[in-house]
């Protein structure tokens, strides 16, 4: 839904592909040492988005990543397995991640 307004706006260009860092290359987020999501479904967009963030956050030490109630034991264990190799830069090598669901995240 979302998707579909952006195309649709009067906006002259949006890159689709967020992390075309031609477009973005004058973006850094020096000064970001945390970044938490929630609600994370594994969407394509959510999943480009964390990407850009990651990317570009050369200070960042904790990505926490708060799954959505809807995300079941078999898509979460599909985002773990993505998210171990990490397959994308990190603008820092040492950032921690933290992949859970909301209850974990409430007793902490």
């Amino acid at each position: 839904m979302f998707c579909d307004q952006v195309e649709k706006s009067d906006t002259p260009h949006i890159s689709k592909n967020i992390l075309d860092f031609q477009e973005y290359s004058g973006i850094t987020l020096d000064h970001l040492k945390f970044f938490e999501i929630g609600n994370f479904t594994n969407l394509d967009i959510e999943v480009e988005f964390m990407k850009f963030i990651i990317a570009k956050s050369p200070m960042l030490e904790k990505a926490r990543i708060e799954l959505s109630e809807t995300v079941t034991v078999e898509e979460e264990l599909k985002i773990l397995r993505d998210f171990i190799p990490l397959p994308f830069p990190l603008a820092s090598p040492s950032t921690k991640f933290i992949i859970g669901r909301p209850k974990l995240f409430d007793e902490s």
